[in-house]
């Protein structure tokens, strides 16, 4: 029995390639002609060719000549061949499966008229330069143009599907499985599907038409490339048990419609797309397989409602070339979100202390073996705790030690941990006594006669503990320093915050104690400024720099980060616009002083002195570690045009983005005139307006601002 015929006409050269990969259901494309091993005498005669024997099966001088009736083929290919030729050909009752690859790129079907022949050079044009399209501006031009062409122009020609007898014929035969590329089909086309009750794998790839509303009623395999969907709810999935969903290569961004999705599914494709989120909780539950590489996913993506969700069925997970900056954080989110994977990939990401090559390798597969190897480095390494070790590390702490715990109700510690293992196996790792156990690092340096422990604290479960133990205190020298400011530098890394340690300090180690005083006064006078403060495991955000007389009124000047709305930033201001209880916005805080009875309006409005002030500001409000809460960049509207030095940071729990405009999530969010100040920028009022749930600002002169303020 031949298991595998193709029938190829050759439309550009003397000769055809063949695809002997049995995987592969298609070639990308018909022009695709790279190898010529089977030379012919006659480009326009066809060519049936046995691929499991590698050779020429029968030439045909035309279409009508055709017969495979005396061939028994399991798998049946149609290459190069018009799709109004298809009609003579009758396909074998052993046929199981039937790929058709149209190798004219549609010329044949838009021939008939001027208007459609300009159609398709137009088509033609764009699919070739769609190729060199390297930025994501482009590529959303191009997909825009197909959109465009796809659901208007080649609708309103009122085509006659010349495959639609194909269609018929692979209906009534034996055939599990259809590939259909580079071929029109039409909405009637589309809904013979339904007929398909035999067929459990349907590939559906740049068929010019978005419409597919009807899919076979069995099938447990569906991929469509190349469309323009771009929603899921654009699909029919109703009543269908499939375990292969392949959506890659569309122009999917809404993914609101995904616990629609059949539970049944087990591989998941929604690589090349536009998709920056969806929630975890919704994926189908027998998920075990997710591609989602290619698309514009960042680090937000496990935070908010998907920062505690655990998918423990999902082994394989694809991130390959998103927005993600690959840091400690991440990785163990990722590794918490997916504890049972067994292979990832998240090359062509940013990275952020984290080395590019525990991303990638040449063979471009798994990086998970080096990404627990980064966060807990296996050299070295024993299953030991601190208890377990502690009798042997500490041979010289009879005579001097030096001992700092950083501590911090919120602190991510096992991810400063799997930090300092690795970064300290750097600098340590060549010392014959170098030792990573699970609760933290042992190093004994035996020349200078130091033990250095870095752990955790097990009783709290929040710090960060450093010990140094030496038989001389001026042998502290060398790493004292060095380890608190590499240790401040991790924590600080991953948290945005700068916290100090408790310090502990035995005899005759004055000379570091006054350094451990003296930073702490450095820091008590940046502690007035402070844009972040964490209070009863609560995030606050400074709204108002602190006055004297007004230092211990936090609630004055500080907001729970969970009430901010957005924050505007223009070149010398930072403007914060708290959500109310009546879901009013407001810039301004009512008080009263403590000499007066009088109510007044206190504006939320920070000025910026410097660049580095602006930076920093920027960093602390963005700062993943906030969760949740964490602000997005957006775009904001001055006077109808993007203003060049005004940016928006908005809360993501209120507010989302669709392109460059950013909107409320809730209708019943308001501005109110009372409620709103208009504080003064560069000579000019910034008055903030939410219309249709659009966010948008107007500048305001002087003389304006009353003749605006009545109408």
């Amino acid at each position: 029995m031949n298991n595998i015929l193709s029938l190829h006409k050759s439309k550009f050269h003397n000769g055809f390639q063949i695809d002997q990969q049995q995987g592969l259901s298609l070639v990308e494309s018909a022009l695709d002609l790279n190898l010529h091993v089977f030379p012919i005498e006659n480009k326009d005669e066809l060519i049936l060719f046995d691929i499991d024997k590698n050779k020429i099966a029968e030439r045909f001088s035309d279409i009508n000549t055709v017969n495979l009736q005396n061939y028994s083929p399991e798998t049946l290919v149609f290459k190069g061949i018009y799709s109004n030729e298809t009609n003579t050909v009758a396909i074998p009752k052993s046929v199981k499966s039937f790929h058709f690859e149209g190798g004219d790129y549609m010329p044949n079907l838009l021939s008939n008229t001027k208007q459609a022949t300009a159609l398709w050079d137009k088509l033609f044009y764009l699919f070739q330069t769609a190729l060199f399209n390297q930025s994501l501006e482009k590529r959303l031009d191009f997909e825009a143009e197909i959109r465009n062409i796809y659901q208007t122009e080649l609708k309103a020609l009122q085509l006659e599907s010349p495959i639609s007898n194909l269609l018929w014929e692979i209906s009534m035969s034996n055939s599990t499985e259809l590939s259909l590329g580079w071929v029109y089909l039409s909405d009637c086309d589309l809904k013979l599907f339904t007929d398909f009750k035999k067929l459990e794998s349907l590939s559906l790839i740049y068929i010019f038409n978005d419409a597919i509303a009807n899919l076979p009623p069995n099938l447990l395999s569906l991929k469509i490339y190349g469309s323009t969907i771009e929603s899921l709810s654009q699909i029919n999935f109703a009543g269908l048990n499939l375990k292969n969903l392949d959506l890659e290569g569309n122009t999917i961004k809404n993914l609101s419609e995904i616990n629609e999705l059949p539970n049944s599914i087990e591989e998941l494709n929604f690589g090349n797309n536009h998709i920056n989120y969806f929630e975890l909780t919704a994926l189908p539950e027998n998920l075990k397989i997710l591609l989602l590489d290619d698309n514009q996913i960042h680090n937000t993506f496990f935070e908010g409602s998907n920062l505690k969700t655990v998918k423990p069925n999902i082994t394989e997970l694809f991130l390959s070339n998103n927005n993600f900056t690959v840091n400690s954080w991440l990785l163990n989110r990722i590794l918490e979100t997916f504890p049972n994977l067994e292979y990832l990939e998240l090359s062509a990401n940013k990275t952020d202390g984290v080395p590019e090559e525990f991303l990638t390798n040449n063979e471009n597969d798994s990086c998970l073996d080096k990404i627990k190897f980064y966060l807990k480095p296996q050299i070295n390494s024993v299953e030991l705790s601190y208890d377990d070790i502690k009798n042997t590390i500490n041979r010289y702490n009879k005579t001097h030690h030096i001992i700092l715990k950083w501590q911090h109700d919120s602190l991510p510690q096992k991810v400063i941990l799997s930090d300092i293992q690795y970064q300290f196996k750097r600098y340590l790792g060549a010392m014959p006594k170098f030792i990573i156990f699970n609760d933290g690092i042992y190093c004994d340096i035996e020349h200078d006669e130091v033990s250095v422990v870095i752990r955790t604290d097990n009783e709290t479960k929040k710090s960060i503990v450093l010990k140094l133990y030496a038989s001389n205190p001026s042998n502290f020298k060398s790493y004292y320093y060095a380890y608190f400011h590499k240790i401040f530098q991790l924590i600080q890394l991953n948290t945005h915050h700068s916290i100090l340690p408790i310090g502990s300090f035995s005899d005759q180690c004055g000379i570091y104690q006054k350094f451990y005083w003296q930073i702490y006064q450095f820091d008590i006078q940046h502690k007035k400024n402070d844009i972040l403060r964490i209070e009863n495991k609560e995030s606050y955000l400074m709204v108002k720099r602190v006055e004297k007389g007004y230092l211990n009124t936090i609630s004055k000047f500080y907001k729970n980060f969970n009430e901010v709305a957005f924050v505007i930033i223009t070149n010398k201001n930072v403007l914060i616009y708290t959500i109310n209880s009546d879901f009013s916005i407001g810039n301004t805080q009512s008080y009263k002083s403590s000499n007066s009875k009088i109510q007044k309006e206190t504006p939320y409005n920070l000025s910026i002195r410097n660049s580095t002030e602006k930076t920093n500001y920027i960093k602390a409000i963005t700062n993943p570690y906030l969760g949740k809460n964490c602000l997005n960049e957006g775009h904001l509207l001055v006077d109808n045009a993007f203003g060049q030095k005004t940016a928006i940071y908005y809360n993501p729990v209120y507010f989302f983005a669709i392109k460059d405009d950013i909107h409320c999530h809730f209708q019943q969010i308001k501005t109110d005139n009372h409620n709103l100040c208009e504080p003064k920028i560069s000579g000019k009022n910034l008055k903030i307006s939410i219309e249709n749930t659009k966010i948008q600002a107007k500048y305001i002169g002087k003389e304006k601002k009353r003749n605006h303020i009545d109408s």
